[in-house]
């Protein structure tokens, strides 16, 4: 068994008291690639990324190219972490199959409103966009790697200046990665 730094410990007792799925069973990490083996994520208990090891950075040498890979990474190590869980599956009920009940559907009356709401909404996706509370954003020590977190997700949207990526090794890669994921971390958190 892993020893886990407090912080991490006192998160997974929260998320466990909580869950109702079982999904935080195991304090083990968990370990993901993607399809093409360009690069690795370790994910603690709680899902947050510890770290990120690129082996090929020829593969993800485009932001797009590299979110796609950290993406696949991140959903194998979580089917991992779900495949390696306790085999505890509750019997089926026996019920009765549900039946089809007649309902009449009536639309709402035509207001000027609901006749414009689509300039309405154009008129509201128009406005920028900020953080919900709790979110965060954790910036790389080299200022090359962001990562965007929302509130209550360990993963985030992450942007990468694409001269650096395209002449970076894949050592300096992987820890501008998990850095940044880090930094968020840590802005959330306070």
């Amino acid at each position: 068994m892993p020893t886990l730094d407090q912080a991490t410990q006192d998160r997974l007792d929260r998320l466990r008291a909580t869950d109702k799925t079982g999904i935080y069973h195991s304090d083990e990490p968990s370990h993901g690639a993607d399809p093409e083996g360009a690069l690795a994520v370790t994910l603690d208990p709680t899902f947050r990324i510890e770290v990120v090891r690129v082996a090929d950075a020829a593969k993800v040498r485009t932001p797009d190219e590299l979110r796609s890979a950290l993406d696949a990474a991140w959903a194998m190590a979580l089917a991992q972490h779900v495949h390696d869980g306790p085999d505890n599956e509750a019997p089926a009920r026996e019920r009765e199959r549900p039946r089809a009940a007649r309902l009449v559907l009536t639309p709402p009356p035509l207001t000027h409103e609901s006749h414009h709401r689509h300039e309405i909404r154009d008129r509201e996706n128009a406005r920028p966009r900020r953080l919900r509370r709790g979110g965060a954003v954790g910036i790389s020590h080299n200022e090359c790697v962001t990562v965007t977190l929302p509130a209550a997700l360990t993963w985030g949207r992450l942007e990468v200046d694409p001269g650096w990526l395209r002449n970076t090794s894949a050592a300096n890669l992987g820890t501008a990665i998990t850095e940044a994921y880090h930094a968020a971390y840590t802005r959330r958190d306070s």
